[in-house]
Formats: C-alpha cells, sequence, structure tokens
C-alpha cells in the first residue's frame, strides 16, 4: 500500500489486515518497482498525491511498463477525483480508481478482493477489461434503474473475450444516460 497519509495507511491498513490481507505499507514511490518486486503483492493499492519526485500516475505507469510487474493489478486509492484523473488512472493500466471520499473504508477491502476474484476467474490484464470493470464500478455508483442494475451485473458476469468490445458499448450507453 502506498500512502502517504499516517492516519488513513493506519486505518486502511487495519481493514486490509482484518480483511485477511498480508499489507506492506510505504510513503512514496522511491524504489517503487524494487519494493514490489521484492515484496511480491497480489494487488496494489497506490495514492496519487505523495511526497518525492515520483506521483501515483508515474508509479502505475512504471509498473505497468515493467515486465515483472505489469500483471499485478494495481488500484489506484486518492481524494483526486476529477473525470480526467479518473480517465488517466485508468488509461494508465490502474483496474479501479477509487476516490477516497466515496467509499467507506470498510468497503474498500472488499473492492480489492473483488478485484482479484475477477482477475482469477477472467485473467484480466488487459487494459479493456479496466475499462469495464471502471465503468461498471461507476455505474454502481449512481442510482440505477433495475434494468440497467441487471445488465450491469450481467455484464461483469460475462467478461469473456468475445463480449469485450460489444460491453464497452453498452456501458457507454448506460452511463450516457446518467451524465
Amino acid at each position: 500500500m502506498f500512502e502517504s497519509d499516517p492516519f488513513l495507511r493506519n486505518i486502511y491498513g487495519k481493514k486490509f489486515v482484518k480483511a485477511g490481507f498480508k499489507v506492506k505499507q510505504f510513503v512514496d514511490y522511491k524504489g517503487v518497482i524494487e519494493k514490489v518486486i521484492k515484496e511480491k503483492p497480489d494487488i496494489i493499492s497506490c495514492d496519487i498525491v505523495v511526497p518525492g519526485d515520483i506521483n501515483g500516475f508515474q508509479a502505475v505507469e512504471l509498473l505497468k511498463n515493467n515486465e515483472a510487474t505489469k500483471d499485478i493489478p494495481v488500484v489506484i486509492l486518492t481524494n483526486m477525483g476529477q473525470k480526467e484523473e479518473i480517465e488517466k488512472g485508468l488509461s494508465l493500466g490502474a483496474v479501479a480508481y477509487l476516490v477516497k471520499a466515496e467509499v467507506v473504508p470498510k468497503e474498500i477491502p472488499k473492492k480489492f478482493k473483488e478485484y482479484l476474484k475477477l482477475r482469477k476467474v477472467y485473467k484480466l490484464p488487459e487494459k479493456r477489461d479496466h475499462k469495464i470493470l471502471a465503468k461498471c464500478e461507476k455505474l454502481e455508483s449512481l442510482d440505477l434503474k433495475n434494468e440497467d442494475k441487471i445488465l450491469v451485473e450481467f455484464i461483469k458476469t460475462q467478461l469473456e473475450d468475445d463480449w469485450r468490445t460489444p460491453l464497452l458499448k453498452t456501458l457507454d450507453k448506460i452511463l450516457q444516460k446518467y451524465e
């Protein structure tokens, strides 16, 4: 877990441990690749704004461009929630982008477990899959009509190669209704 705020690092760390995760915590991204290679995590939590020369976006890019770390899912967990920032994080290869103010701390480990489960079941290292999951996450946070809720759930269960492009188009149509 890369988190610069000691209070949040403590809270999130406790929630992850309680949920069964082994947690290593870091304040900045100095030596991020070496740290990740050494620890061999199943999933990585990245904040965007941390002290030092490397921010979270740069860290995600480094991780996704390194052969030894590219397939480890990265979840961005930050206070930065502008549309452009979310799109940037996901386009760099993060499996999800969570805004701290929008997620109760006790729910975060559950979401991480869901990402790990989906990765195992559907082998999700591809960017298109990340986009599908990110759109599903965004939609699930909205007050959807029942028919749209059912469709989003169906899409999440159907992440197979032949379905990816039509799934993205369907999710875009639902999002357009609510934006």
